[in-house]
């Protein structure tokens, strides 16, 4: 899903925490308070790596979502590498969940939600997800580009010329990005444009 139907103004906002450690802690101060949840795309490495802020996001009401435990792209599109096997796919999946149970102490789960290193997937893809209990793979309808070093500003104008009801924006903790620094200016301009935020399993109950 790139984004879901709706006439409502809601937008949902999902971080990928994959590299390193880099703004998470300023994007979820932000968010706080903001009175915000976001939806948060993990790797089990980055959660290995930073097991208090997985733990703040769960205590604060946000949403993890499987990104696998090493990001590595299922298809090898975006890495010229050869595609995983089903076995190595479902690997991938089941030990982020274990690191993330491991780290939370909850029995949360991410289930059904998964989002594609990379966002590489086809038909192979997601006819071996369902095998792990992941049933939503979870894209965007706008990519920040943050990552490719666009400024605070040129991020907020992009966001905010690709936002529609029902849309996911895609942008990033990690410390290349720019995001954190947009995200204040951005939320209040989306605000302004009568928007209000919701995570990804909210923005799917409202498509009912």
């Amino acid at each position: 899903m790139e984004r879901v139907q709706t006439d409502e103004p809601v937008i949902a906002l999902t971080f990928d925490a994959g590299a390193d450690r880099g703004y998470a802690e300023q994007i979820l101060d932000t968010l706080a308070s903001e009175g915000i949840k976001a939806t948060f795309g993990m790797t089990g490495r980055w959660a290995e790596d930073n097991p208090d802020l997985v733990r703040r996001m769960v205590e604060e009401g946000h949403q993890l979502i499987n990104h696998t435990y090493s990001h590595p792209s299922f298809t090898g599109r975006s890495t010229g590498q050869p595609p995983l096997s089903t076995e190595e796919r479902l690997a991938e999946i089941r030990r982020l969940e274990e690191v993330v149970a491991e780290v939370t102490g909850s029995q949360e789960t991410m289930r059904p939600y998964f989002r594609p290193p990379y966002g590489d997937y086809d038909e192979s893809v997601l006819r071996d997800l369902p095998l792990a209990g992941y049933t939503v793979v979870v894209m965007w309808s706008v990519d920040s580009l943050g990552w490719n070093g666009l400024s605070a500003q040129e991020i907020t104008d992009r966001c905010l010329a690709g936002a529609e009801p029902g849309g996911i924006i895609l942008m990033h903790v990690g410390a290349q990005s720019a995001d954190a620094q947009a995200l204040p200016g951005l939320i209040a301009a989306l605000r302004a444009r009568g928007y209000r935020f919701v995570t990804v399993a909210e923005l799917l109950n409202l498509a009912g």
